[in-house]
């Protein structure tokens, strides 16, 4: 699986960990090893299916940054 994302009207259901208990599932019978890149938001969901921190990055762009190049993008498809 490349990427899971979750609408926020439907976050804290239980959606994301159902589909990654089954992902897991098939990696465990296929005998595969996986790993997981992560926002910091998404860490609990991570933790409580057995996951743990062995690394991290963090990358430093301020809010203010963000909003910058979200308008320079926008401008662009114009």
């Amino acid at each position: 699986m490349g990427l899971l994302g979750t609408d926020p009207a439907f976050q804290r259901r239980g959606r994301a960990t159902t589909l990654l208990r089954h992902v897991l599932d098939m990696a465990d019978a296929e005998g595969r090893r996986v790993f997981v890149e992560a926002r910091l938001a998404a860490l609990p969901l991570y933790e409580r299916l057995g996951w743990r921190v062995i690394d991290k990055l963090t990358f430093p762009m301020e809010d203010e940054e963000v909003k910058e190049r979200r308008v320079k993008d926008e401008e662009r498809r114009v």
